[in-house]
């Protein structure tokens, strides 16, 4: 199941409070994201396979 902020949060001042927050950690090196690799988007193939045959861990970015 993947989590989702509506159920938590219902209006724009709160998501924006939010949002601040999680990049203020972020950018604090509070909260680290893994990133597997960044993939061209001509690849985006090759991205789904990875991800498909669960060659990943952390997150697939598709750069354009």
């Amino acid at each position: 199941m993947r989590p989702v902020l509506f159920g938590y949060i219902a209006t724009k001042e709160e998501r924006e409070y939010y949002t601040k927050e999680l990049f203020d950690l972020l950018l604090g090196d509070k909260v680290h994201v893994k990133v597997h690799e960044v993939y061209p988007l001509k690849e985006v193939a090759r991205a789904h396979s990875d991800l498909e045959g669960r060659k990943t861990t952390g997150k697939l970015l598709l750069k354009v």
